[in-house]
C-alpha cells in the first residue's frame, strides 16, 4: 500500500491502472479524483525534500492541467462551501500535503469558505478536489449524478 502520492502514482502504473483510466476517458467517461486522486491526476508530483517520503517525483496521469509539489505543513481542516453550478451545500474536511497549481485550477469547481478549490479539465470531465467527504451531501450528490 502506498505511502505517498508518488508511491500511489508509481503503483497505479506498475498495476496498469492508469491505461484503464485514460481508456475510460477516451471513451467519454468522468473522472473525479479526490485528495492524492487529484494529486495523481495531474501532470507530476514532485517531492524535492522528502516530505512524505524519499524526495524525487512521478509521473502523473496528464488529465490535469496542473502540477502539485509537497512543501510546506499539512492542511488539515473542516470545510464548508457549494457547488456553485447547482448551489448545493457541500462540507467535509481537507487533509494533505503540498500545493496543487496550473491551469485548470482557473476551472475550480467548488467553492469553501469564499475560495475556490479543486480544478476541472477544459470539457468539466476531469475534476478534482482535496475535500473529503462531499458525497455525503445529499443535494451535492444528487446534483453531480445528474
Amino acid at each position: 500500500r502506498a505511502r505517498s502520492a508518488v508511491e500511489a502514482a508509481r503503483a497505479l502504473r506498475a498495476e496498469g491502472w492508469d491505461t484503464d483510466l485514460l481508456a475510460h476517458r477516451r471513451r467519454g467517461g468522468r473522472i473525479l479524483g479526490l485528495c492524492g486522486g487529484y494529486q495523481m491526476l495531474g501532470r507530476r508530483i514532485e517531492d524535492p525534500l522528502g516530505v512524505e517520503g524519499p524526495p524525487g517525483g512521478a509521473a502523473g496521469l496528464g488529465l490535469l492541467e496542473v502540477t502539485t509539489v509537497m512543501a510546506g505543513d499539512k492542511a488539515l481542516a473542516l470545510a464548508e462551501g457549494i457547488h456553485p453550478a447547482s448551489g448545493a451545500p457541500v462540507a467535509g474536511y481537507e487533509i494533505h500535503m503540498g500545493r496543487t497549481e496550473g491551469p485548470d485550477r482557473a476551472r475550480a469547481w467548488l467553492c469553501l469558505g469564499g475560495r475556490p478549490e479543486g480544478a476541472a479539465s477544459a470539457d468539466g470531465r476531469v475534476r478534482g478536489t482535496y475535500l473529503h467527504g462531499l458525497f455525503a451531501s445529499d443535494a451535492f450528490r444528487a446534483a453531480i449524478l445528474a
